[in-house]
């Protein structure tokens, strides 16, 4: 059950943040998406180019590539879930932070990181008690 959700969670996410990266790498002003650069007056970014690489890199492909490795067994798997999960859950956290505004889909996103840490923790706990 928390593998299935974990592979969900993690296609979800993924496919989200490459979705959104690339339209941000597209168009670093955010129109594609409907976002304006003044979000970025209290980060450290003029436009969002850099954020859109953090995304599609760090939240979006290593998403993906974790559901996958998650499918086929490989056994680090959960402690990988679990820093998946914290790196979404900060992502979230630190974009509130900079641009000071807060969304329904960074509640959805913010809760979804939640769920991932949780399935990567009860994977792990299945693993060790596999080996006992």
């Amino acid at each position: 059950m928390y593998k299935n959700l974990a592979v969900v969670l993690l296609f979800l996410n993924g496919m989200s943040a490459m979705g959104g990266g690339i339209l941000l790498v597209v168009r670093p002003n955010g129109q594609l998406l409907r976002l304006s650069t003044d979000l970025l007056v209290h980060s450290p970014f003029s436009d969002f180019l850099i954020p859109a690489f953090i995304l599609i890199f760090f939240n979006g492909l290593s998403s993906m590539v974790l559901a996958i490795i998650t499918i086929v067994n490989i056994k680090p798997s959960p402690i990988f879930i679990i820093a998946q999960g914290v790196f979404l859950t900060l992502w979230i956290i630190v974009q509130v932070i900079m641009i000071r505004t807060f969304d329904v889909l960074q509640i959805i996103f913010l809760i979804i990181g939640l769920l991932i840490i949780l399935c990567g923790i009860k994977l792990r706990k299945n693993l060790n008690e596999v080996k006992n």
